[in-house]
């Protein structure tokens, strides 16, 4: 089942300081006040009562209304997720229907990485869809979207590819279902989507990648570049920032990462609107130099990126940066929540200082959820407490 790209509420504005700290220990983690509660429950109903007249529309009744093609909204998605914890959201928990109950996965598969991609340390990820039938097998697997790339880069960073669908094919049945089950009968459900990410750890350099007639060719990297990359990050941990400049002012058409060290390297030395200008240039002109870059370089511009805008004001502009981010998050490894704690708390305050009062609350709950910071906690806490307020 797809879902809607963002579509956000406009509601009162609420003013945040990034220094405000207000002491509001009652919250915990997995509690909202009562206003705020009120607040999402509502988008709820409403947005459920949309997806149950869609489904009404196309005449299904019964088992059947499991197989619909109504999509669901990202503001139920995100609602669903603030109130009840769900790491994924389906039509399930989407319907909230007791009479049914969801598939579940008995057996999981991994799949081997295709050769000619390992051997050229070519990232991606393919999503498949396929039937669960009643007795739990799977049929009419379908390749949906096969991208090469980085898989949690910006969407401009990736292209189409088919070079993970044999593979994925192959995984997808070796996995085990319990098929789902309406009013305690086993069901058949349609257009069930599975995806497999293929990432490879400790890419370093990475290499320029080409797509022709949906076969990946690869060009590997100057080691006299490599070098180079080496010997302005190491300047920079120096604080020697006019030489690392001059290097990697000198070698931004050699590779792309010269553009996110020129970027931290403004940053340390204050220059906000320089670093933000080449965090920018880094992200989003992946498409025209066709580089894979890997997550760790990807995760600190988009957190640096979205830290300079905050301080600058430019909440609009994070609220562009939140629609791609959000896409790739949709498929990104629970294992950087936690670093993008604090990306998740720019991001909801400034969505909530445009008035976006559902999405800013979205990231503002995540952060806390997910820090492990008691002080930022706080900081939530209190603004939490100053939306509940308004409400």
């Amino acid at each position: 089942m797809q879902q809607l790209g963002k579509t956000g509420m406009k509601l009162t504005k609420i003013k945040i300081l990034t220094l405000m700290l207000v002491i509001s220990p009652s919250i915990s983690a997995n509690q909202l006040p009562g206003n705020v509660s009120k607040f999402f429950n509502n988008i709820i109903s409403s947005e459920r009562e949309k997806l149950i007249q869609c489904i009404q529309n196309e005449g299904l009744v019964g088992k059947e209304i499991i197989n619909t093609s109504c999509e669901i909204t990202d503001q139920l998605s995100k609602a669903l997720i603030t109130m009840n914890e769900y790491k994924n959201i389906n039509i399930f928990n989407a319907l909230g229907d007791e009479r049914f109950v969801n598939y579940k996965k008995i057996k999981s598969s991994k799949a081997a990485y295709p050769k000619y991609a390992q051997k050229n340390a070519i990232q991606g990820r393919q999503i498949l869809s396929f039937t669960i039938k009643e007795d739990g097998t799977i049929t009419n697997i379908v390749p949906t979207l096969g991208i090469c790339g980085n898989p949690d880069g910006p969407s401009q960073s990736v292209k189409e590819c088919g070079i993970f669908r044999v593979a994925s094919k192959k995984a997808l049945l070796r996995m085990k279902y319990k098929p789902a089950s309406f009013e305690g009968m086993p069901i058949t459900i349609h257009n069930v989507k599975h995806q497999f990410t293929f990432i490879m750890e400790g890419i370093d350099a990475p290499k320029k990648y080409y797509v022709r007639d949906d076969k990946v060719e690869v060009d590997s990297i100057d080691v006299v570049v490599i070098r180079r990359l080496a010997r302005v990050q190491d300047l920079l941990n120096k604080n020697n920032f006019e030489l690392a400049e001059s290097i990697a002012i000198e070698n931004t058409e050699n590779h792309l990462l010269f553009k996110f060290l020129l970027g931290k390297i403004y940053m340390a030395n204050g220059d906000s609107q320089m670093a933000i200008n080449h965090f920018h240039q880094f992200l989003y002109s992946t498409s025209s130099s066709e580089y894979y870059i890997d997550k760790p370089f990807l995760i600190e511009a988009y957190g640096f990126l979205i830290e300079l805008l905050y301080k600058n004001g430019s909440f609009d502009e994070i609220a562009k940066i939140e629609m791609d981010l959000s896409d790739n998050l949709r498929y990104t490894s629970n294992n950087y929540n936690t670093v993008f704690s604090i990306t998740y708390f720019y991001i909801g305050a400034a969505l909530l200082n445009t008035g976006d009062l559902n999405n800013g609350l979205y990231y503002l709950i995540k952060s806390k959820r997910e820090s492990s910071s008691e002080k930022l906690k706080t900081v939530i806490n209190g603004i939490i407490d100053r939306v509940e307020n308004s409400l």
